[in-house]
């Protein structure tokens, strides 16, 4: 499990380096759009509507299994065949991608949500267990441990923060002042 993480972490951040050694400074966050018109633009573009195609149904995972217990009343997790819970999380993609079609600044608002949403799941949220799991194995943590788990916790709510802040500094920019740029 652990293996498989760092090997799509390295990845990532070797297609980020590769990206910002070639394209510098002007890297755009959304690669396409550092990319000149073409045949690799096209195929890149095509290559990550595939992915998202695959990507976006395990994102919703969560919410899919809320669906499935709380509406469906499901309790065990259903195979691939089961129609009624795959129709649900069928029509959460649609549904997902319909709204991102629809709504004026959709990837400004996802920003906020993003900085917001994956700060707390990836920073504060694992802190916070890893510091209730410690005090159940023993209930006296040496003072290291409280600077590591609180030091990773402050780290997830001044990224919160600084995200948040920059998400909506973006908004005002492009919506109040009509700033088109190139990159957001």
């Amino acid at each position: 499990y652990q293996r498989r993480d760092m090997g799509s972490f390295l990845a990532l951040a070797l297609f980020g380096i590769t990206g910002y050694v070639s394209y510098g400074g002007n890297t755009c966050a959304v690669i396409t759009m550092s990319l000149q018109e073409g045949g690799t633009k096209t195929a890149v573009s095509v290559m990550l509507f595939i992915a998202s195609l695959v990507i976006i149904p395990q994102q919703i995972f969560p919410f899919a299994e809320v669906i499935d217990r709380r509406f469906l009343g499901l309790t065990k997790l259903p195979t691939y065949f089961q129609l009624n819970a795959n129709f649900s999380r069928i029509c959460a993609t649609i549904f997902c991608g319909i709204v991102a079609y629809f709504v004026p600044y959709y990837g400004l608002l996802s920003a906020i949500s993003g900085a917001i949403g994956c700060s707390v799941l990836g920073f504060i949220v694992p802190g916070l267990l890893e510091r209730k799991r410690r005090m159940r194995q023993n209930p006296v943590l040496r003072w290291w441990e409280h600077v590591l788990i609180f030091s990773f916790v402050g780290f997830g709510f001044f990224i919160m923060i600084l995200c948040t802040v920059m998400s909506v500094y973006k908004i005002i920019n492009v919506v109040d002042l009509d700033y088109v740029a190139t990159c957001f």
